[in-house]
């Protein structure tokens, strides 16, 4: 099986799908997830989204796939069960194939996160940055507090995977990411789409891909 993720487009209504996100839904796979934050319903209300262009190239880029949409803490379940199929809509922690797939705000929002920085925040970095594969390298002590929180995310979800035993695909962070350790992709963030760096599961087998 073949599971293609993507996470945190924050699609607004007055405009159409990103190339991104369509060339998405044209690659082939048994399943396609958005793992969360796919509609802006916190700057926009759910009614403006009803009928709009948005969710027309939505409902015809998603039809005929085994399509599933995370909430997120942009687009709750109560709005997107007034815009989009009941079925669509998967739990907040779903399984595939021994794969987990969540959109991260369970892991702290970033308000929640902000007191624990510390002197003790670049030895978790430094603990961090041993499974991290995605290029590039922050400084520690350099790092704008966004980053910093979102690092804090996806340490909290890295020990998620590793205490559960199973990978997951993470967003809400926008900063993709990738970590691996023992030979096994343990935890990938999708990103925003813009990066075109997609979280692809292919029989319980985790890794991010770039489209």
């Amino acid at each position: 099986m073949r599971v293609l993720t993507f996470s945190d487009a924050h699609l607004t209504p007055h405009l159409g799908l990103p190339s991104a996100v369509r060339e998405f839904f044209q690659t082939p796979a048994d399943v396609h997830i958005a793992n969360g934050d796919t509609l802006e319903l916190v700057k926009y209300r759910p009614q403006e989204f009803v009928d709009s262009r948005c969710m027309r190239e939505l409902f015809m880029a998603a039809r005929g796939l085994d399509f599933r949409l995370i909430c997120g803490n942009h687009d709750p379940r109560p709005d997107l069960l007034k815009l989009v199929p009941p079925q669509w809509l998967a739990p907040d922690l779903l399984e595939i194939d021994g794969v987990l797939y969540t959109h991260g705000d369970m892991f702290g929002g970033w308000w929640q996160l902000l007191k624990p920085f510390g002197e003790w925040y670049p030895d978790f970095y430094r603990w961090l940055q041993q499974f991290r594969q995605t290029p590039g390298r922050y400084n520690p002590h350099n790092l704008q507090k966004f980053n910093k929180l979102a690092l804090a995310v996806q340490g909290q979800a890295l020990l998620y995977a590793l205490n559960a035993g199973k990978p997951l695909v993470l967003g809400h962070t926008h900063l993709p990411a990738q970590y691996k350790a023992h030979g096994t992709v343990w935890m990938v963030d999708c990103g925003t789409p813009g990066y075109r760096l997609w979280a692809v599961a292919t029989d319980g087998h985790l890794e991010q891909r770039r489209f």
